[in-house]
Order: structure tokens, then C-alpha cells, then sequence
């Protein structure tokens, strides 16, 4: 079963309540327990199932995909009835349910799936294949995405090096820098194989990221996750595995993505349990890696602490 607690030195992933109303508090306190109650995966067949949907609905955070599965596994793709209506020119259909997950700014929104809509008129365009079918193109990796991941990387003072002589089954691997003097006092070192493709590198790094915001090789005085370096080695290289697959999954990197997982699945067998995994930590951690590409860190590392989960 999976261990959803959340770990008090994770990246706050709620306003501040005093800004809140009480309806809204109860609205999000409502959402929490429904993703604790709802979202705990017994079988690797079942935990897999999960990782794919919340690697499908991109257009959302890892948590709001991880809310819309627990509200329903079956939806497909969801917007507001305003985006429905200025994009598609489709009405939301007479007593659909809603699905509600957290809103950008706070505290939550209320979305409908596609199967809830209809056409507003006989001239209404047809649905383009991002709704139809969303997991259909394979993506590229910008240079951009790469090159301010990197530099986010120096702010989180994790130093990242390519060689080429690393061992052509490993992309990776992460240690603490044992001369950090030669990496602008970098704590922790990644190094990567130089001679795999761009695409496979970056998630390679957000493997061996993983491994560092998840605490599994301890955590400094500074950090902003607490360090669990007595987890189970399997359960370290689940979730760090988990958080590869979905970073490559939600950027359209899908074949880079099945070199994750697989082998756990396969070995294990789709009835097997799972190892404890801190799902809420690992989504926290896949979009923080995917912000890290997005944009350079204007602060500094304890300034870097602002992980938006909506």
C-alpha cells in the first residue's frame, strides 16, 4: 500500500489558509482526503495504470491528474465549461458532475471530460486529436528545456558532468561531491553517459534528481526535503524510477519512458504488491523538475522552496 503522508519538509503545496474562506478550506481539506483515501495502489498493475493517466493528463499538474483519477480513471480530457465553450464551442451537458481539482491562484476549480460535452451547433468544428487523442505524437526535448534545467540544477547546488566512459547500461548515477570546491561548492553530483541522445540524459536527470528531492541520499542543512536514507533500496529506486517515467511520459517522451518501470513490472508480475511509495512526494517532485526546465530560478536555493501543485 502506498504511503501518502506528506513529509514536513516538502515544498508547501497549499495557500496560506488565513487567505481562504472557510468554504474554501473545506474544499481543500475535502480534496485531501479524498486523495488519500482514494489514491493507494496495492499492485503494480494497478500502480502502473496510475502512473500512465497521470503521465497522459499533462495539461495538468502531477497531483490534479493524480485528483482526476481518483474521481474517475475513465476521463480522458477535461476543461472548464468557459474553455469548452471559447475553444471547442461545445456546452456541458445537463446534470454532469463535475470533477474538482486545485486552481492556479486557489483554491479549485471545476472541470468537466469531454465525453460530459456536446456540440453547440451543427457547425461546431471537430475535436482536434490533443483531445481525441492525447498520447498520440512523440516529442522532442528543446535544448532550452535541457540548458535551464541545468543551470536550476547549480541553484539547488547539484552539480551535473557527462562521461562518456560510464557504463552503457547506466544513464546515471548521483553521489554526494566529494570536491565541491571544483563545482562552485555543489553538494551533490550527477554524472551522465555522454553518449546517449539528449532526450535520454534529461531523464536520466530527473532520475538521479529524484533520488536527491526525495531524500534518499540524505538531506543538507539547507535542503528543503527531508532525508530518508534508510528507505529500502527498492523502494528508493521505485519511486525515482516513477518520477522518471512520468517526467518523460508528460513531455511526450515516449519511447525514452519505457526504459522505466518495466522491468520492475515484469519481474514482480501485475498481481505482485508494492513496495511503500510517497506518491504525494513523488508527484511534488515530477513537477518540480518540470519547472526547473521551464524557467531560471530567480532565487536562491531556499527561495526555491514555492512548488505549485495546481
Amino acid at each position: 500500500m502506498s504511503d501518502l503522508s506528506t513529509d514536513p519538509g516538502s515544498p508547501p503545496d497549499r495557500l496560506p489558509q488565513s487567505d481562504l474562506s472557510e468554504a474554501e478550506i473545506d474544499d481543500l481539506a475535502a480534496l485531501d482526503a479524498l486523495f488519500h483515501r482514494s489514491a493507494r495502489y496495492r499492485s503494480t498493475g494497478e500502480y502502473k495504470k496510475f502512473l500512465d493517466f497521470v503521465g497522459k493528463i499533462s495539461d495538468y499538474s502531477p497531483y490534479n491528474a493524480a485528483l482526476l483519477h481518483v474521481q474517475n480513471p475513465g476521463v480522458t480530457y477535461t476543461a472548464t465549461p468557459r474553455q469548452w465553450r471559447n475553444r471547442f464551442d461545445r456546452d456541458i451537458e445537463r446534470d454532469a458532475r463535475p470533477y474538482v481539482i486545485l486552481q492556479p491562484g486557489g483554491p479549485v476549480m471545476m472541470v468537466y471530460d469531454v465525453s460530459q460535452t456536446i456540440p453547440r451547433s451543427e457547425d461546431s468544428p471537430e475535436l482536434p486529436n490533443k483531445v481525441t487523442d492525447p498520447f498520440e505524437v512523440e516529442g522532442d526535448l528543446s535544448e532550452r528545456t535541457w540548458k535551464t534545467t541545468q543551470k536550476n540544477c547549480r541553484q539547488e547546488r547539484i552539480a551535473v558532468r557527462e562521461d562518456s566512459k560510464l557504463h552503457d547500461q547506466y544513464g546515471g548515477r548521483v553521489e554526494p561531491n566529494k570536491r565541491p570546491a571544483d563545482d562552485d561548492n555543489a553538494i551533490y553530483l550527477v554524472t551522465l553517459n555522454a553518449d546517449l541522445d539528449l532526450e535520454v540524459r534529461y531523464v536520466a536527470l530527473a532520475h538521479e534528481l529524484a533520488h536527491v528531492f526525495l531524500g534518499h541520499l540524505g538531506a543538507d542543512e539547507d535542503a528543503w526535503w527531508d532525508g530518508r536514507p534508510d528507505t529500502s533500496d527498492s523502494q528508493k529506486e521505485l519511486e525515482a524510477q516513477s518520477v522518471a517515467y512520468l517526467v518523460a511520459r508528460r513531455a511526450n517522451l515516449h519511447s525514452v519512458s519505457e526504459r522505466y518501470l518495466h522491468w520492475y513490472v515484469q519481474a514482480e508480475g501485475p498481481n505482485a504488491p508494492i513496495p511503500g511509495v510517497r506518491m504525494r512526494q513523488v508527484l511534488g517532485v515530477v513537477r518540480y523538475i518540470e519547472e526547473m526546465g521551464e524557467a531560471r530560478f530567480d532565487t536562491d536555493r531556499k527561495g526555491s522552496k514555492n512548488e505549485h501543485e495546481a
